[in-house]
């Protein structure tokens, strides 16, 4: 393979509930706020946490990424996003303490 070049493409995944939840979430769209208020969003979610909301919505999302069931996820860049957030951020949030 020459350089730059990237292999073959991956199939694409089909967009799911879940992982649309999941980067929803984590990447909230207001479009009707403002900057200021988009910046205290973003504030609570580093500074205050959101573990107690991850622990409800996400803990199942969570096993069952941790157990590998989506891995299909990694098959295209948002995938690989809310695979990434899920087994990273949302595994510290549901493992804390």
């Amino acid at each position: 393979m020459a350089i730059g070049q990237l292999g073959p493409r991956q199939a694409t995944t089909p967009e799911t509930p879940e992982r649309e939840e999941v980067l929803q979430f984590w990447f909230p769209d207001h479009p009707d706020e403002d900057q200021a208020t988009h910046s205290q969003h973003w504030r609570w979610r580093w500074r205050v946490g959101a573990d107690e909301e991850i622990l409800v919505r996400f803990s199942g999302i969570t096993a069952r990424a941790a157990a590998g069931d989506l891995d299909h996820w990694a098959n295209d860049p948002q995938g690989r996003l809310a695979l990434r957030i899920t087994l990273n951020q949302f595994l510290r949030s549901v493992w804390r303490g």
